[in-house]
């Protein structure tokens, strides 16, 4: 009698068995990999537009009038990063944009990630109302 056979079956199962379990392991690990990546650049941006923020309140001390915007700014999205034209600084990773509407006690900043505004893969749009002499009255991220 020939059985040579016989545990192949159950063998290929187990190989199977395992793979499928590899193949899910990997994709979960691939899935917490994207997360990872994502909590990283919202925490890339947030601070970077809270330099931002700093950076406006550091000009906006030293000289009152200071604006970068003569037309009405909003809390626009699209408007922000496009039409208004904001003093932008760039960094190592990413950078700001720094927006204030003349006379107005308004002070917008939007982080983002690489050298282009347009082009990068994350933003962070944060915003304070003040008062003179330099105070925070609101602060909020939208």
């Amino acid at each position: 009698m020939n059985r040579t056979g016989n545990i192949l079956i159950p063998v290929i199962m187990l190989a199977a068995l395992a793979l499928s379990c590899a193949a899910a392991m990997s994709n979960e690990t691939l899935h917490k990999m994207v997360l990872l990546r994502l909590k990283d650049l919202e925490t890339k941006v947030f601070y970077l537009s809270e330099s931002g923020l700093e950076h406006g309140k550091v000009l906006i001390a030293k000289d009152n009038s200071w604006f970068t915007e003569e037309n009405t700014v909003t809390d626009d999205k699209s408007r922000l990063l496009t039409v208004s034209s904001g003093a932008i600084y760039l960094f190592g990773e990413g950078g700001y944009k720094i927006i204030r509407q003349r006379s107005q006690n308004r002070l917008y900043s939007v982080g983002f990630i690489g050298s282009d505004i347009l082009k990068s893969a994350a933003f962070s749009f944060q915003r304070i109302d003040f008062e003179m002499p330099l105070r925070t009255k609101k602060w909020e991220e939208f």
